[in-house]
């Protein structure tokens, strides 16, 4: 096992973890990729690339060995339309078996992005070969190999890539023991996230509980595979002793039910009712049923979409609005690399040099708009594939051409890392308020005052105990608006506060609401003064008993807990 040169030495990454915990407290999840492999180079023309000497008859292998799972048969169970393949001599030593791949041959695009048996069962791409994760040998073999990273480098955690397409009893065979692993060497809190990029029942179906009982794994939804029950069966004796996590399935996925919707929310394409919506719907509930919905990760952007500016390049205050939401609602928000310097994935066409031939490729590819490559744009400022920004600082780096072979700068000096512009200032402060407010990561949400048409507000309560937050945002990219002047906030933990001041965390010398009691009911009014919000705005409104001065660097107040 090593790493590749190109990225760094086996001690380089010892030692950033090393940094990440003992210099700045924080957590490396490492990302693996359990669905597929394929050869270092799989534009090889010659014969040293893996390849079928026997063709599948694709459909058919599929439906065959998703019946296998769907009904527990034994994993060593093949189809007789599996292909055969032939390895490289650079294909990874430890995995050069035919029966470690389902050998089902390629997808097509709909295969890939549907939930059929080839979803699972199909290779990836025509290079990118479809490991057989039902098979008990590559398991063991799979999780034994990630063992060493735990040992090895202190990592915390684990992404599991492409998840969906991964068989139920591989994911629990692999999170169950490698937790178990962790936990012996003092890591009882390791995280393990899927990428199910799928149906909330798919989501459910990998993650926590998995739709069963874990006390009694024969107590579980008629839909799910037999193979993932009688995985359990075995495994239960393991993740039963977990002090933390005593369940079979991931910890963690992404929920892209809801970051699809709030994206689509700011950027003006859904009302912000759709939120609210969402946390009322079946989907939402059955991906919560299966563990504790704040372990969920959430987000506006990722490597598989268009950056969030690609249809607002200067829209840089859509950023902060969605940052504020990110930041104060339920869930892990994820920050992805480049949103804080307002990254839209856009070409500067008139700043491409030293391409040759390429010229009119990349035009063509830039034009189109498609490319995964715009959603992965580079950071590096000798890098050849820098594009454009909303920030204008940042803009003025954009650049396609040859590699210029030099080191970025330090970081308090690389022009990319700016911190001066108001969209990473506002990001940094609402991750300062984030991590001082207890209620913004474990409170339960409720929604006070939410419109139903483009461009409303969207007002909730983040709930912990004897705490609440109030959270409004003006999702109008054009006009200020006044709060309204009475929002409902909760009568038990404020029935004692008649009178008392609700501040603004970004103002709170002349922005704040008071608290009236009413009976059973409890009101925050905002009509003496009345407080106006911004286009893209937002506010973050904390009791007088619970917040702590104004802090003058992060320009915030942040919660006295």
């Amino acid at each position: 096992i090593d790493i590749d040169a190109g990225f760094g030495s086996m001690q380089d990454l010892r030692n950033l973890v090393d940094i990440a915990h003992s210099q700045y407290n924080m957590s490396i999840i490492m990302d693996i990729v359990v669905n597929h492999l394929c050869d270092a180079d799989d534009t090889d023309s010659s014969a040293n690339i893996t390849k079928y000497t026997k063709y599948a008859n694709h459909a058919s292998c599929c439906s065959d060995k998703y019946g296998y799972y769907q009904t527990g048969a034994d994993w060593q169970k093949q189809s007789g339309n599996q292909g055969v393949l032939q390895f490289s001599q650079e294909w990874f030593p430890s995995l050069d078996a035919n029966e470690f791949y389902s050998q089902c041959g390629a997808n097509s695009a709909s295969d890939t992005s549907g939930q059929g048996p080839c979803a699972v069962f199909g290779d990836f791409t025509a290079n990118m070969m479809d490991f057989d994760t039902r098979n008990r040998n590559f398991q063991q073999i799979f999780t034994e190999l990630h063992k060493f990273w735990i040992a090895y480098a202190d990592i915390d955690g684990f992404r599991m890539d492409a998840a969906k397409h991964i068989t139920g009893d591989f994911i629990e065979y692999f999170s169950t023991n490698i937790r178990d692993y962790a936990k012996q060497l003092g890591k009882a809190n390791f995280f393990v996230v899927g990428e199910v990029a799928a149906s909330a029942d798919w989501e459910a179906q990998r993650l926590g509980v998995m739709e069963s009982n874990p006390s009694n794994p024969d107590q579980h939804d008629s839909s799910l595979p037999t193979g993932i029950t009688q995985e359990m069966w075995t495994l239960k004796p393991t993740y039963s002793s977990h002090p933390y996590q005593a369940y079979p399935g991931l910890t963690a996925v992404y929920d892209f039910d809801i970051s699809g919707t709030s994206r689509s929310v700011f950027l003006s394409s859904y009302t912000p009712q759709s939120i609210e919506n969402y946390f009322s719907s079946n989907e939402y509930n059955l991906i919560a049923g299966q563990n504790d919905y704040q372990y969920s990760w959430t987000l506006v952007e990722i490597h598989d979409w268009p950056r969030f500016l690609n249809t607002l390049p200067s829209g840089w205050p859509t950023s902060i609005m969605a940052a504020a939401y990110l930041l104060t609602s339920q869930g892990m928000p994820i920050i992805y690399y480049g949103f804080e310097q307002g990254f839209n994935g856009l070409c500067n066409l008139q700043n491409i040099q030293n391409v040759g031939n390429a010229y009119q490729d990349i035009v063509n590819l830039c034009n189109a708009g498609s490319d995964d490559t715009l959603k992965r744009q580079d950071m590096f400022l000798y890098s050849p594939w820098r594009l454009s920004s909303a920030i204008s600082s940042i803009n003025d780096l954009s650049y396609i051409g040859s590699w210029q072979h030099k080191l970025s700068p330090p970081w308090n000096e690389d022009p990319f890392l700016n911190t001066s512009h108001l969209l990473y200032q506002n990001i940094r402060k609402l991750l300062f308020l984030r991590r001082s407010c207890i209620a913004l990561m474990r409170g339960a949400v409720y929604f006070r005052y939410v419109d139903n048409s483009i461009g409303g507000w969207l007002i909730y309560s983040r709930i912990y105990y004897n705490v609440e937050m109030v959270v409004v945002i003006n999702t109008d990219h054009n006009d200020y608006k006044q709060i309204p002047s009475q929002i409902v906030i909760d009568y038990g933990v404020n029935k004692a506060m008649n009178g008392k001041k609700y501040l603004n965390v970004l103002d709170p010398s002349t922005s704040y609401g008071y608290i009236g009691v009413s009976g059973n009911a409890a009101y925050l009014y905002f009509n003496n003064p009345a407080v106006t919000i911004p286009s893209n705005g937002y506010a973050v409104f904390v009791r007088e008993d619970q917040i702590v001065p104004y802090n003058q660097h992060y320009g915030i107040a942040v919660c006295d807990e």
